[in-house]
């Protein structure tokens, strides 16, 4: 075969993984395990219906006119969060500290309806010598906040470290991968415990008042997803307590409700799992979910064309009638001309109001507002 073919069998390769793992055979809905976070099933036990087809996107019956107004040139942006009633943007930017490995995290808010950035505290105060006491693996990087490695109100943290008690030394040209776990504590320092072998943790969701968390662990390739509780009362695998199958390829985002989870798979497939283990309903291939609207009937994602992303749109899928509306394609335009690409999440955000997105890259912060004609 030429090789120039390779990566085109490769895509489509990935492209069928990924409409099989929702169009394949019926099959029994899991059981929810001994202390997991949701009531077991009434009919855990009855065959589940296969998920629908993906449907092609519907192009929206009006125009869409696009706004792009830039918020803040710099582009040391580490993260942002919309305020809950999409009036504001919480984000924060980061600069080299005294020492080699220390940051210095600037919060910022902007207010949608004056136009204005101002500098603002930061959502939480944690110690810089909590992580050496908690003999954590390292200190969290610039913008941990926004991955939820810190809780959403800063009192509890997520964080590698080895076993307690650990001190084995390997043999010289001995391969030796240390068996970090991943820990939960509150931000004080108080009440560490650890939820089981992880060796990188990433993006961290928080939920019910900030008792369970899902989470990302991997070493290399694409990370497991798991369940826990942050007192160590249960830590499931995600595949065993609900019809997800596989690995994660993107960004997770919960609704509202903390009933379902869109996440992008390892072979780029959007989805959305009910956490309660009931049928799994596929979105598109090579879409990455940004936000849920305020009442979790709508879900905004990104799509690209590949894996590559150079080719994308963004786009709202309705939970209820399955389908999807194309909103509108990148690159942007500024008034005067200059051409912005969208970035895939978590750079981009969609307010929960639908109407606005956020979104950064290498030229700074920037407002996408749109609006039907």
């Amino acid at each position: 075969m030429n090789k120039l073919c390779y990566p085109f069998v490769i895509a489509c390769l990935v492209v069928v993984l990924g409409l099989v793992s929702c169009w394949g055979a019926q099959r029994t809905s899991p059981l929810l395990s001994a202390g997991s976070p949701f009531p077991r099933p009434v009919n855990a036990t009855s065959i589940a219906t296969p998920t629908q087809q993906l449907e092609t996107a519907t192009p929206f019956t009006r125009r869409i006119e696009v706004r792009l107004v830039r918020i803040d040139e710099r582009s040391n942006v580490v993260g942002m969060r919309w305020s809950e009633d999409g009036q504001s943007v919480l984000y924060a930017t980061a600069r080299k500290g005294d020492t080699e490995e220390s940051w210095v995290e600037e919060w910022w808010r902007y207010d949608i309806s004056r136009g204005e950035v101002q500098s603002t505290n930061p959502p939480f105060e944690i110690d810089p010598n909590l992580w050496a006491q908690l003999a954590a693996r390292h200190s969290p990087p610039p913008g941990s906040w926004f991955w939820g490695t810190i809780s959403p109100s800063g009192t509890r943290v997520v964080y590698n470290r080895l076993p307690l008690g650990y001190n084995y030394t390997p043999a010289p040209n001995e391969f030796h991968l240390p068996p970090y776990e991943i820990w939960v504590a509150r931000s004080d320092g108080s009440d560490a415990v650890t939820l089981g072998k992880c060796w990188q943790v990433g993006q961290v969701v928080w939920f019910d008042d900030e008792s369970k968390i899902i989470y990302s662990c991997g070493y290399e390739g694409a990370p497991e997803i798991h369940i826990a509780s942050v007192d160590g009362a249960f830590s499931n695998w995600l595949n065993d307590v609900t019809a997800f199958e596989g690995l994660l390829g993107g960004w997770m985002a919960l609704s509202p409700d903390e009933m379902k989870l869109a996440l992008t798979d390892e072979v780029g497939l959007l989805q959305i799992v009910p956490l309660d283990g009931s049928p799994i309903q596929c979105v598109a291939q090579w879409g990455i979910a940004s936000a849920w609207s305020s009442d979790g009937r709508m879900l905004y994602y990104l799509q690209g064309e590949d894996a590559v992303f150079e080719q994308s749109a963004l786009y709202v899928y309705d939970v209820e009638t399955r389908r999807s509306t194309k909103l509108f394609s990148s690159p942007l335009y500024t008034a005067d001309g200059v051409s912005v690409k969208i970035p895939p999440p978590p750079a981009l955000m969609v307010s929960p109001l639908g109407d606005r997105a956020v979104f950064y890259e290498s030229r700074g912060l920037w407002l996408a507002s749109w609006s039907a004609q």
